[in-house]
């Protein structure tokens, strides 16, 4: 994350004393979903095929990583790792425990989106974003009391 959503992200996230020293960013695609228009290039929705085509790469990572919680930012990325036809108005800020990567994920607006919105909609999107990383925080220190998990609890 990186520009103006970066930024955004940055800023919601030391609203509840995060850095990204905290966390871990990775990318559902592992290059620039962009389209390039009267000489201008910008980004895009990522299609099915590539993030299927970079799957193996996000797994890999994500295996690596082990992390307790992830939080999906934007439909794609929950679209990747919650289930395929994710609804970000019904089910944002919502648990998951049936991930294999992590104990507990959840999905949040993404900041680029959040970015196009204007006046009040920008501010409550902003603040609701903020609320999602929090209960993130949370939902991480509420994992680190329970016990491991098991390959009977998968």
């Amino acid at each position: 994350f990186v520009g103006r959503a970066g930024a955004l992200l940055d800023e919601c996230m030391g609203a509840v004393g995060i850095t990204r020293k905290h966390v871990y960013i990775c990318n559902v695609l592992k290059c620039r979903a962009c389209i390039t228009e009267e000489g201008r290039t910008r980004n895009r929705a990522p299609q099915q095929d590539e993030m299927d085509a970079c799957a193996p790469w996000l797994r890999q990572q994500l295996e690596i990583i082990s992390p307790l919680v992830i939080v999906c930012l934007g439909a794609p990325a929950a679209n990747s790792l919650i289930h395929r036809n994710f609804r970000m108005t019904q089910e944002r800020g919502q648990w998951f425990t049936s991930s294999p990567f992590c104990r507990y994920i959840t999905a949040a607006l993404h900041p680029a989106y959040i970015l196009r919105q204007v006046g009040d909609s920008f501010q409550a999107l902003r603040q609701q974003l903020i609320e999602d990383i929090d209960a993130a925080r949370r939902k991480v220190i509420e994992a680190r009391k329970e016990p491991p998990r098991t390959l009977f609890d998968l």
